[in-house]
């Protein structure tokens, strides 16, 4: 356990490490969100339209007081849809009060990267009690990467839309951060 411990630590600094220098230092992210001369007024016009912090997509049917599965909703959702093609629609976050960044998410964000790390090294246990080989060991990592990228960014860009510049990113750093990550459990995380 302290060895999936110690590998969890480091392994997490390091896929933590990756992002910071991903999104503050590389140009990896630098066209991941697109500028608007029009930013002032769009947001102005979202604060008048009275949204709360959320997620939108427009145009949609108003799920408001949706409690469970109705015909009738989905039946308006089909109409939205049909009604949508070929017409401007728009996936946003809005932020009602943008809080001060503060030390909270770099915080957070070392947690989720520990445990990250940790499931992986969960996983990675049974391939460095037998004779895995390194390059097997790091695969199986890559594994988590690819599953990441598959179930995450490619669903968005599948489903959501999600524009190629927005998903690129993340798909790089799934690959490389656990790539690095990778490299460090296949070396520590070895059959003694």
């Amino acid at each position: 356990m302290k060895k999936i411990l110690i590998a969890s630590i480091v392994g997490g600094l390091i896929l933590f490490a990756w992002s910071a220098i991903s999104w503050m230092m590389s140009p990896v992210h630098f066209n991941t969100f697109h500028y608007t001369p029009a930013q002032d007024s769009i947001l102005a016009a979202m604060k008048n339209a009275g949204l709360e912090t959320g997620a939108y997509m427009i145009p949609a049917v108003d799920n408001t007081n949706l409690s469970a599965f109705d015909p009738e909703y989905k039946k308006k959702c089909e109409e939205v849809m049909n009604k949508t093609i070929g017409k401007p629609a728009a996936t946003f976050f809005y932020i009602s009060s943008t809080p001060p960044m503060g030390i909270s998410p770099v915080l957070m964000g070392l947690l989720y990267s520990f445990l990250a790390v940790l499931c992986a090294c969960m996983l990675l246990s049974l391939a460095y009690q037998s004779d895995a080989s390194f390059l097997m060991r790091w695969w199986m990592v890559m594994l988590i990467a690819i599953i990441y990228i598959l179930t995450g960014p490619m669903m968005g860009h599948n489903w959501m839309y999600e524009p190629w510049h927005y998903t690129k990113g993340f798909i790089i750093d799934g690959l490389v951060g656990w790539g690095l990550t990778g490299l460090w459990l296949a070396k520590y995380l070895k059959k003694s």
